[in-house]
């Protein structure tokens, strides 16, 4: 099963996996309750071992970057996450010029590819989705690996979603 955590994010895969394991050695399959007790110790140690590796790669200049997008602004209370788990709008002329600064601003924030280098882009996504789901002061109660790891997943997301690509289907040109 922890094997099978550090790549996979679903319980149920982590279930099967051990049942495949569980079938293939001949052994008795334990009650239902026990494999999803073992999933969700699998998947909480897994995961608390990759927020800290991820957190061991970053400065204290990056982490201080990080923790800052948590911070309210005075009178609005809207902080720079809100705006990170904002949709990037239409690729459209009118929403151009808003799409560069949003590029060139999500440039500015930690550069989150190296850190989460060695975890699979399925974990990745989960983790940006779960901290997407979370207000700034939800997101400041997880412990500061966690918090961090998901802040920089959030940053991965967000670039994505607005990165130019020389290499996308609309940006080749096909010779007859």
């Amino acid at each position: 099963m922890t094997r099978t955590a550090k790549a996979r994010t679903d319980p149920a895969d982590l279930i099967n996996a051990a049942i495949d394991a569980f079938i293939r050695n001949r052994f008795e399959l334990p009650a239902l309750d026990t494999l999803q007790r073992l999933a969700a110790t699998a998947h909480n140690t897994v995961n608390a071992a990759q927020w800290l590796e991820v957190y061991g790669q970053l400065n204290e200049k990056q982490r201080s970057a990080l923790e800052s997008l948590l911070v309210a602004e005075g009178s609005t209370q809207h902080s720079a996450f809100a705006e990170l788990c904002r949709a990037p709008g239409r690729a459209s002329r009118k929403n151009l010029k808003a799409l560069i600064e949003r590029y060139l601003w999500l440039q500015d924030l930690p550069d989150p590819t190296a850190a989460l280098r060695l975890v699979p882009d399925a974990k990745v996504l989960q983790w940006a989705n779960e901290a997407r789901r979370l207000k700034a002061p939800e997101l400041r109660e997880y412990i500061t690996p966690r918090r961090q790891t998901l802040l920089l997943a959030v940053i991965r997301h967000a670039r994505g979603q607005v990165a130019y690509r020389e290499d996308s289907p609309e940006n080749r040109t096909f010779k007859r």
